[in-house]
């Protein structure tokens, strides 16, 4: 994981700023630090119990008629 500065949140703007380049480079780098603290979690296998609870999810939903 990438190091983050401590000041990190202070240099975050307030509601009702207007944007910046900044402003898209930090939330760049946030989406950034985000994908590399996570990718193993995602990229790992899933439970057991979880992968049945997906397929009766899924068994449900094609036996459900679609709604508009």
């Amino acid at each position: 994981m990438k190091p983050v500065a401590l000041n990190h949140a202070a240099n975050y703007r307030r509601p009702g700023a207007s944007p910046s380049i900044a402003d898209t480079l930090l939330l760049a780098k946030i989406g950034e630090d985000m994908r590399d603290l996570y990718r193993d979690v995602c990229a790992g296998a899933q439970p057991a119990r979880l992968a049945q609870l997906a397929l009766l999810l899924d068994e449900k939903r094609a036996r459900e008629p679609a709604r508009a």
